[in-house]
């Protein structure tokens, strides 16, 4: 189940009660990424809201999946576990970059740019609920980085549910490339405008 659709008032509530600011000038955008109770499914959503140009309020909701798949949650591939980002706000979150850079694969991507906070789930033989690894973060267990948690897309441009090798780098992936090909629009023509193509994000569970 996706998360429904919301309203650019409403994602402006979410945006600014996490600290974030709300951009109002033409095609300057706020990216919300909203996350479901259960991880490791594709039920995530980033809401792009923005103004255009006509002055009307706009959003476009795209697909995404803000974790990791299960397999990784149940198996991590890094020794110290899989990462979770915690909610949050994060300036200048993302800028226009590569991803998978020096391989077969390496792709346009919004690239991570600053850090952000995360938690650790140590494999157990579980999934984890957003409410446990919240509570490892309160315990100690956050910790702050960039760790390549870029905005990319499916290598293959397909939809399966399990990833395909070299699929990912991080954890914030778009199920469909059209989706995908429109969110790198936005941000082109956010640059257009003169604001540049750095992208402030908010995550949020809910």
């Amino acid at each position: 189940m996706t998360q429904r659709d919301l309203t650019c008032s409403e994602l402006r509530d979410i945006r600014t009660a996490a600290g974030g600011r709300w951009f109002t000038k033409p095609f300057d955008l706020n990216l919300v990424i909203v996350r479901s109770q259960v991880l490791g499914r594709w039920d995530d959503t980033a809401f792009w809201a923005f103004t255009d140009d006509a002055g009307r309020e706009l959003v476009e909701a795209h697909t995404v999946t803000g974790d990791a798949w299960e397999g990784e949650w149940l198996n991590p591939s890094h020794r110290d576990g899989c990462l979770f980002i915690l909610d949050q706000h994060v300036n200048a979150a993302f800028a226009v970059g590569k991803t998978k850079v020096g391989t077969k694969n390496e792709r346009t991507c919004l690239r991570q740019r600053s850090p952000f906070d995360y938690a650790r789930w140590v494999a157990n033989g579980s999934i984890p609920t957003p409410a446990q690894l919240e509570a490892l973060a309160r315990s100690g267990a956050k910790f702050t980085a960039v760790r390549y948690s870029h905005l990319h897309n499916r290598v293959s441009g397909r939809t399966p549910e399990k990833p395909a090798t070299d699929d990912s780098e991080g954890c914030v992936v778009y199920l469909y490339q059209h989706q995908f090909v429109a969110m790198l629009e936005l941000v082109a023509q956010q640059k257009a405008r003169g604001h540049g193509d750095t992208v402030s994000a908010t995550f949020i569970t809910r």
